[in-house]
């Protein structure tokens, strides 16, 4: 079975040999430096946002239906905690040093900056390099994803079913608490409630399989 690892490695990689090369088009080398930071904390904002508007309608509801504020927000916590678990899980990938592919391009990068140092290479030559040594890799990380999606396919389709089911329920849960009828808001709540619960259970599965290809890769 291909390994989760190797596709987000490729994708660690790919990054890590674009900053480089984009570097010596300015003249200077800042090995490793990306932009997945700042993507983390666009999630984390996006993440902020989404809890505070639920909690918000959640309220709202709680005025016409007893209990339904604590009930949602129950759900949507361990929806937030299951994702954690995901990111962190993924951070760790990232983070394993016995990853030889991520030792050997650090080593590669090394070599280019000390080549272009000691000018038996031009930036302009380390700049078309790093250039086609990026394109190397993101093509290895498009093959790898294209066949983690073909092995995952039912699992990754289930998945966006799912969330779009869960979409549209939280969709009619909000227009039933603008109706301020305490019947069609329950109705709706609990067809919600019935799909977070599911999205979470393909959720924990889905960590459940990293975790044992993490092990079985040990």
């Amino acid at each position: 079975m291909l390994k989760l690892k190797k596709i987000i490695l490729s994708g660690v990689l790919a990054a890590s040999v674009l900053a480089p090369s984009a570097a010596y088009a300015q003249g200077s080398v800042k090995e490793g430096t990306i932009d997945r930071q700042t993507k983390i904390e666009q999630r984390q904002e996006k993440m902020e946002k989404m809890k505070a508007h639920h909690e918000k309608v959640l309220d709202k509801a709680s005025k016409y239906v007893e209990g339904i504020k604590e009930q949602g927000k129950e759900i949507l916590n361990e929806r937030i905690e299951l994702r954690k678990q995901l990111s962190e899980l993924k951070k760790d990938i990232r983070k394993d040093k016995r990853l030889p592919m991520k030792e050997e391009v650090k080593e590669e990068i090394k070599s280019i900056k000390e080549k272009v140092k000691n000018g038996e290479m031009t930036k302009e030559e380390a700049k078309e390099y790093m250039k086609s040594k990026k394109e190397e890799i993101k093509a290895e990380m498009d093959k790898n994803k294209e066949e983690y999606k073909n092995q995952h396919s039912e699992e990754i389709e289930a998945r966006k079913a799912q969330s779009e089911k869960t979409r549209v329920s939280w969709k009619a849960f909000v227009e039933a608490v603008k109706s301020k009828d305490s019947e069609a808001i329950q109705k709706a709540f609990d067809v919600y409630v019935e799909n977070v619960k599911e999205g979470n259970k393909l959720l924990q599965q889905r960590i459940d399989t990293i975790k044992a290809e993490i092990a079985n890769n040990q």
